[in-house]
This record gives structure tokens, sequence and C-alpha cells, in this order.
């Protein structure tokens, strides 16, 4: 019983293998012989053609991201350069806030005439050089127990945290 099983699926392996091959082979190693040539290019046959689906483009009336009537504008032609202003609404300066600045130290290298500084700019620990900014906030200028700092074109003095 087991070997009449195992004999006719290898049968069906062998024949479906078979036919994957015979289809293989007759479609890139035999020639095809339903191919005709003709000297006539088309001559007498219907063509097809679609039509182009075309539409005009209007102009916006509304900014679709800024929500705001925007002014009628020409199209412009591709002969003419486009030149497009900007209608962006510059916000009004706010006066910033003083972020809260400690002042730690400083660290001398051997071969580096720098110091580098350390400070503490609204909880963030900087390592920053003389005339560098961290957190928007810039050493202007250098003493033996504190430190000048510029922040918004402002400037204050911050004293060594003990």
């Amino acid at each position: 019983m087991k070997k009449t099983i195992n004999s006719i699926l290898i049968l069906a392996v062998l024949g479906l293998w078979g036919t994957v091959i015979y289809k293989a082979a007759h479609q890139y190693l035999l020639p095809n012989e339903s191919v005709v040539k003709s000297s006539v290019s088309g001559a007498g046959l219907p063509m097809h053609y679609k039509s182009k689906d075309t539409f005009k483009m209007q102009d916006l009336t509304r900014d679709p991201f800024l929500n705001r009537s925007v002014g009628v504008r020409p199209a412009p032609s591709f002969r003419q350069k486009r030149v497009i202003k900007n209608s962006v609404v510059k916000p009004k300066p706010v006066p910033l806030k003083w972020p809260k600045v400690a002042y730690y130290g400083y660290i001398v290298s051997g071969e580096k005439k720098n110091e580098l500084f350390l400070i503490k700019v609204d909880g963030k620990l900087y390592k920053i050089r003389n005339k560098e900014s961290a957190g928007g906030v810039a050493i202007s200028k250098i003493y033996k127990d504190s430190i000048a700092v510029v922040f918004n074109k402002e400037s204050k003095v911050i004293a060594l945290q003990k």
C-alpha cells in the first residue's frame, strides 16, 4: 500500500516538473512559427486613438494653508518671469525672558590658552569657550569670580556658584 502511494506521488511530481520544463523550453528555445511578417506597415488596420484629458486650472481665491483670501493673479505665461511677493506677516517681537543661568567655573588645558567654561542654562550643562554661545546665552567678558553673559542684546554678570 505504501509503495503504491509513493510511486503515484513520484509520477505526479515528475509529470508536473516535466510540464514546467516543456513550457520553458518551448517558450525560449524553440522557434515560434506563429509570427507573420508583413511588408505593409499597418495600411488598412483600424487605429484607436485616445484623446488627452485636459482641463483649465483656475486661480485660487483663498490660500488653503493660511486660510485667508489671496488677490487674483493673472496666469503666468512660459515666457514671462514669475515673481511672487511674500505675503508673510512678520510677528511682533516679544520680549524674551532671561533663562536661568548658573556659572560653575572654568577648566584650563595645558595645550590651549582658552578656558573652557561650565555654565548651566535652563537646567542644561554646557561647556563653552569665550565668545561662544549656548542655549541663546553668549559669554562676553571674563572676571576672576564671575562672567558677563549676553542674551537678546542684554548683558548680565553671573557670579560663580559655590
